[in-house]
């Protein structure tokens, strides 16, 4: 079975984002439910990441893009509506391209095509990141692209995103569906659940707060399945724990579970972790024990209501909302009642209700006893009648209660004219409030306490008689929310302040959104233990108090890894003072990363820093790492045949076998290649095998410099004395809790990594954690291996003809910036 690529996904500038006039424009319609509102904004940061720009309100896109829906049948007439709809104007409109995408494109294939022949791209539910390209090569070769994968490859979670809200963000936690509920078409659409790593979730968590984010919903199509997939039914419980300890999260809601999977330790999560709402979606779809058994699902309406009462036992405030299908076949009128009467002791306090239509495709599209329309529509019509008067009656007790609610934008249909505002309370009822005359008004982010003072079934009012001013709590998400209207006005934000929004995809900057003023790159590197990362920083805040900000990029193989904190002497957040730092936890530690993904992904984020005014310092010790941003390198793609060839050879023969003769074929490739490093031999004897370069040496002949305004400062000490300070440092690394690091790391699949489990100091403490060493041995042998790396990086780094070495612990930050920018 193929496990989708977790790594993050570059996007690639196009050279068909770009139109006589500029940027081409470009727009997301999306049909559907959460799901594909995430994937709508997935799409849009890969566009934005190929270089298109999003049309402004109420003009016309030169590419238009539908993201479907396929849960109900009226979906494909819905599609096929606004395709017609979009022929004439695309008729109008030289260049315009059209692409259809999501469920139904994934269920229909060629039949989008067939019936709009006009449509230019079609995609499915496994490939949105193939996007930008589809679209490339339909412009370039003037006829239709369809690309429909059978399974995914990638999680649509890895891409560029590009959020609607500032204040609150959707994270999949999940893809796909291992039940076969024979109304529903998602699993065969999606596929079989797909579970992402912890590590993963909780990383995009992270950068999502850090994005000005107080408020994410977790996704799936069973989030309480979450874990399966690896062997840990009580992960998503252990989930929901770890989010909640995330400093600058308020707010966490997810959507959807299953009644048969939920269990108790999720309500215990729920109840016991202040940042999880009050607030659970829970599908009943029928009432009748008989229809559940017909729809396949796994539980009866006796256990569903155990489950609600349990969860008001633990969250006596909690408001619990529902999915429910009237009509299925064979419902005869006792079932309906059935589901009345849960209805009713559910007391939900809204809910979703939907007349059963044929899906084809599905098993109960050819059951038999399907219920005549008229019936269906009749029975429906109660179930609403019945649920608006509980809705009215839960929303009745909410009266004097003071709620905090979250500011929204979009959601008040009746603001303007009402001179009120909207947003959320924490159990998510929509709650419309009073602006008073002379009250400050509050961001869209900012939370307001507001009193309840009239109910409806949909919504609560909160008006304020007495005129008082609203109570506001200003928040970072509110702050972002400033930052993102000042972008939207030409005015820059602040660069590096917390909260300030950009696209999000998992660590990784977006290429440029405009040209300026070319900016300096300074790289700042040397062997390890000799002051780079303290120089970086301080070299960022001199350039800073002149006028220029800096942002740091990460140049340490091993500092791109999370988790791997104190062996590798990464920079704590809280000490990073405030200036941006990119490619820092970026993957996990079973992921392998290569040169040329770092490559692309830094000059990436270098070229996205400059887009904003600032200056990059590039940070770190490993050579090929620098050097490849640096200078032209060229890496060509992996052979996969080959590299299957010569793991197969490594396997058999070892690594020193492959490493001579790589010592036979590139010398200068093998003197700086540790010949126990099987990965790198294997993969420096799988570039010759292109014909390409290893880059053996530091710099490739006649190097020429990537961006034209580098500085290069090198940091150095006196063998002397760095021996004695490695070997402290190593020693340092045990006794502040490496080995309880590491232990942690195994859990997640250190040892299987084939990169950071290798790495200095993480390899030793696996082999102490086996058994296989003691604590002194380990430590020893790290001593060794890291006092020969530093050996190596100085060699390395003594190539850079163009590098100026200084003593980070005598050099003066300001001098130096001053020094430098007067040689500019």
């Amino acid at each position: 079975m193929t496990t989708p690529v977790s790594t993050p996904t570059l996007i690639a500038p196009s050279p068909a984002a770009h139109g006589d006039r500029g940027p081409r424009t470009y727009e997301v319609r999306t049909f559907g439910c959460q799901m594909n509102v995430h994937d709508s904004e997935r799409l849009s940061g890969s566009l934005e990441s190929a270089g298109y720009v999003r049309a402004d309100a109420g003009t016309e896109a030169d590419v238009v893009v539908i993201n479907t829906c396929a849960v109900r049948d009226n979906a494909a007439g819905k599609l096929y509506g606004t395709l017609g709809h979009l022929k004439s104007r695309k008729d109008a409109h030289a260049g315009m391209q059209i692409a259809v995408g999501g469920c139904l494109a994934q269920m229909d294939k060629d039949a989008v095509q067939q019936k709009a022949p006009w449509v230019d791209v079609v995609f499915g539910t496994h490939n949105m990141g193939s996007l930008p390209g589809m679209l490339e090569r339909a412009r370039h070769n003037g006829e239709a692209e369809l690309e429909i994968l059978e399974s995914l490859e990638i999680f649509p979670s890895t891409l560029p995103t590009k959020r609607d809200s500032v204040h609150s963000g959707w994270v999949s936690i999940s893809v796909g569906c291992n039940n076969t509920c024979t109304f529903c078409i998602v699993p065969s659409l999606r596929g079989k659940e797909k579970d992402r790593r912890p590590g993963d979730i909780l990383n995009e968590i992270r950068l999502l707060v850090e994005d000005g984010a107080i408020e994410v919903t977790l996704l799936g199509q069973n989030v309480n399945s979450y874990g399966v997939e690896f062997g840990d039914r009580l992960a998503f419980g252990k989930l929901l724990r770890a989010a909640g300890e995330i400093e600058g999260l308020e707010r966490i809601r997810f959507t959807s579970p299953h009644p048969a999977a939920f269990t108790d330790d999720v309500i215990a999560a729920m109840a016991e972790t202040p940042a999880v709402m009050p607030q659970l979606h829970m599908p009943l779809q029928s009432g009748s024990d008989r229809i559940l058994k017909a729809m396949r699902r796994s539980y009866r309406s006796e256990k569903f209501l155990g489950i609600l009462d349990r969860v008001r036992e633990r969250i006596p405030n909690a408001a619990i909302t529902t999915d429910i299908i009237v009509g299925f076949p064979g419902e005869t009128e006792e079932d309906f009642l059935e589901t009345m009467r849960v209805v009713e002791a559910s007391r939900f306090s809204s809910a979703f209700t939907f007349q059963y239509s044929i899906r084809e495709g599905t098993p109960a599209a050819t059951m038999a006893d399907q219920v005549p329309k008229a019936v269906v529509q009749e029975r429906f019509e109660r179930l609403v009648a019945l649920q608006d008067r509980i809705s009215a009656e839960e929303n009745q007790k909410q009266l004097g209660r003071t709620l905090e609610v979250l500011v929204s934008t979009g959601e008040g249909k009746k603001d303007a004219e009402t001179h009120r505002l909207t947003g959320r309370a924490e159990d998510n009822r929509l709650v419309h409030f009073e602006l008073p005359e002379d009250s400050p008004r509050p961001r869209p982010g900012d939370v307001v306490s507001v009193t309840v003072t009239h109910a409806a079934p949909f919504h609560l009012l909160a008006d304020a008689p007495d005129g008082a001013p609203l109570r506001i709590r200003r928040t970072r998400a509110g702050d972002a929310w400033d930052r993102s209207q000042a972008e939207s006005c030409g005015v820059p934000a602040v660069p590096g302040e917390a909260g300030a929004p950009r696209a999000v995809s998992l660590g990784l900057p977006h290429p440029p959104r405009r040209r300026v003023t070319a900016r300096r790159l300074w790289a700042v590197v040397g062997a390890t233990g000799t002051g780079k990362t303290g120089l970086s920083l301080d070299l960022a805040e001199a350039l800073a108090a002149r006028g220029t900000p800096a942002e740091i990029v990460n140049a340490d193989a091993m500092q791109v890894y999370r988790g791997m904190d104190i062996g590798t002497a990464k920079v704590p957040v809280a000490e990073r003072r405030g200036i941006p730092h990119h490619l820092f936890d970026v993957l996990a530690v079973t992921d392998e990363a290569a040169v040329a993904w770092y490559q692309q992904a830094a000059r990436t984020a270098i070229a996205e820093i400059h887009a904003r005014g600032a200056d990059a310092v590039l940070v770190g010790g490993s050579g090929l790492y620098v050097s490849s941003v640096l200078w032209d390198f060229r890496f060509p793609p992996r052979d996969e045949e080959l590299r299957r060839r010569l793991e197969e050879e490594l396997e058999s023969h070892g690594a020193g076998a492959l490493y001579a003769r790589l010592r036979a074929t590139d010398p200068a490739a093998a003197e700086r290649i540790d010949p126990r490093n099987g990965r790198r031999v294997v993969r420096a004897l799988e570039v010759l095998a292109q014909g390409g370069d290893t880059h053996g040496g530091a710099l490739p002949e006649a190097p020429v410099l990537w961006h034209p305004s580098t500085r290069i400062l090198a940091t150095r000490i006196d063998r002397d004395e760095l021996v004695p300070l490695l070997d402290a440092r190593v020693e340092h690394m045990w006794a502040t809790g490496l080995l309880d690091e590491v232990a942690a790391l195994r859990e997640e699949g250190l040892e299987r990594g084939a990169t950071a489990g290798r790495a200095i100091g993480y390899a030793q403490a696996l082999a102490q954690l086996r058994g296989d060493v003691t604590r002194d041995d380990a430590i020893a042998e790290t001593q060794a291996l890291t006092r020969r790396y530093a050996r190596r990086q100085v060699s390395w780094f003594r190539r850079y003809a163009d590098a100026r070495w200084l003593d980070a612990r005598t050099t003066d930050a300001a001098t130096l910036a001053s020094a430098e920018e007067d040689r500019s």
